[in-house]
């Protein structure tokens, strides 16, 4: 390789190094933009500042129900940013689960805290379940007849 080569590759470089910085905002570990990030991702929007957990209902009054939960991620401005994939997780498993789609389904009675993470953010929920008796079913449904004090009675039959 001749000086001249040499001289030019260095050239090159030294006009092309403002562009490297420019994608990663000067300091490669806050990068905004770019295949030059350092954690590989090439996230060319605004950062997640806030997430917004919202659910059809908050409280639940019978084991199996249900309610889809709906996160927002939300720039410091508080646009709604599109996009980003969360994890969700539940404080207390056997109050209310939740799926990876944010479906939450009461298993139990109590308080727990359903919560959504995106780029590191958090929003979360609180849910309770609280069963309700709905009705009280007595058997037999006909009355036992008995004649001595001490007798027993089955349906159907004497005992």
């Amino acid at each position: 390789m001749t000086r001249s080569e040499i001289d030019s590759r260095l050239a090159l470089l030294i006009l092309l190094a403002p562009l490297f910085f420019t994608a990663c905002g000067g300091d490669p570990g806050g990068c905004t933009m770019g295949p030059l990030c350092d954690d590989g991702s090439s996230n060319n929007g605004p950062s997640v500042a806030t997430v917004e957990v919202t659910g059809s209902s908050t409280s639940f009054s019978f084991l199996g129900a249900t309610a889809q939960l709906q996160s927002t991620a939300k720039d410091s401005g508080g646009s709604t940013i599109s996009g980003q994939t969360f994890v969700w997780s539940s404080t207390d498993v056997n109050v209310v689960t939740v799926n990876g789609s944010g479906l939450a389904t009461a298993v139990g009675n109590g308080t727990a805290t359903i919560t959504a993470t995106t780029g590191g953010v958090q929003g979360s929920i609180t849910l309770t379940v609280s069963q309700t008796v709905a009705a009280i079913a007595v058997t037999p449904e006909g009355p036992l007849g008995f004649s001595l004090l001490g007798e027993t009675g089955s349906p159907g039959g004497r005992g």
